[in-house]
């Protein structure tokens, strides 16, 4: 597969920042304007049109997430939250991809998905609540591509659900061979 360039983040001390102008390996426009459109309110937008290529992004301490968001958690306020919206269809566009990958090809998809996010305007982040400050925290590439390799897997299309339990039930019936 094709190599993509790795993010770079700066540590600053006690803000980390995120540098911009990063090269983006080769993914389809369908791809990207999954992450570039969706239903932005006006204080999204605001906050978005305050930020200029090549100003460095906080990946901490993080007081009020933004459109190009992506909430870690649990519950109805992750869900409903503009970045996640517009991130599930970015990960619903690379699904097919996904899942007919072979399986060492699958985490290049997730990272894949997690540098188009990185690389919007302004830059995607990938955000956890810390329970004592209440503030804001990226939590990193690994993490970001764990958590969508996991959404990748959930909903999977039925032929490739199919698929996967004909494989299951088959492994179960060589297995009872030997039993």
């Amino acid at each position: 597969g094709a190599k993509m360039s790795l993010l770079h983040s700066s540590d600053t001390g006690v803000n980390k920042t995120f540098g911009i102008g990063r090269k983006i390996s080769p993914f389809n426009e369908e791809i990207r304007g999954a992450a570039s459109s969706s239903s932005d309110d006006a204080a999204s937008q605001s906050s978005a049109n305050d930020y200029q290529e090549g100003d460095d992004w906080p990946l901490t301490n993080i007081e009020t997430p933004g459109k190009n968001d992506c909430l870690c958690g649990r519950g109805g306020g992750t869900n409903h939250h503009p970045g996640n919206k517009k991130y599930r269809k970015l990960v619903d566009c690379k699904k097919a991809v996904y899942l007919a990958s072979a399986r060492n090809d699958k985490p290049n998809v997730s990272l894949g998905v997690v540098h188009i996010w990185r690389a919007m305007n302004p830059p995607g982040r990938f955000l956890e609540q810390d329970k004592e400050t209440k503030l804001w925290n990226d939590i990193g590439d690994e993490k970001a591509r764990e958590k969508t390799s996991q959404a990748l897997r959930e909903k999977a299309p039925a032929p490739y659900v199919k698929k996967k339990e004909k494989r299951i039930r088959a492994a179960l019936a060589i297995k009872s061979q030997f039993n």
